[in-house]
């Protein structure tokens, strides 16, 4: 390497072209940011629409519930899939631009969540008969609700009467 080399290797456009460089990976990081925002909640909307499914099932129509499951499923394994791969490029991304994105972090605990929550589903979830137990377990009763309507719709003093051999000693 002659002198004249050298100093054309340092000269500022090689710095120009550092910083322009730094400049893409930052918009990079930027444009990966702003795409996968739309992942995060994921695990919300999956509790949303379970909500929504109970209601169905609910209001008698179980079965209906239950011929869509597969899709379902597959519909939320699919998010699932893609909040791992936007996790990976907010890694990568932030790789490039030399810091830690924070949406790594929230995509990786997103799937993370989501992958529990759908796990737990497609386990409990193979019949109408399984779906209406998992809707009639996310009722939930305010404390002492149970006992107002034990006040106000007492049950018969015929079943307190009742002569039950069961419970005698022979």
């Amino acid at each position: 390497m002659t002198l004249a080399e050298l100093e054309q290797e340092l000269s500022p456009d090689a710095s120009d072209a550092i910083q322009e460089l730094d400049r893409a990976a930052q918009e990079y990081a930027r444009t990966i940011q702003t795409g996968v925002r739309a992942l995060v909640g994921s695990s919300t909307r999956f509790d949303e629409s379970c909500k929504l499914i109970w209601k169905e099932v609910l209001a008698d129509r179980a079965s209906e519930v239950h011929e869509a499951r597969d899709r379902y499923l597959t519909a939320f394994r699919h998010r699932l899939t893609l909040l791992q791969k936007a996790s990976q490029l907010a890694r990568y991304a932030g790789q490039v631009a030399g810091a830690d994105l924070p949406e790594t972090e929230m995509l990786e605990s997103e799937a993370e969540v989501l992958s529990r929550k759908l796990d737990r589903l497609a386990a409990r979830w193979q019949t109408p008969e399984d779906l209406e137990e998992l809707a009639a377990d996310s009722i939930e009763l305010p404390p002492g609700k149970l006992d107002a309507v034990l006040r106000k719709y007492p049950p018969p003093q015929a079943w307190y009467d009742q002569d039950d051999s069961r419970d005698q000693q022979p």
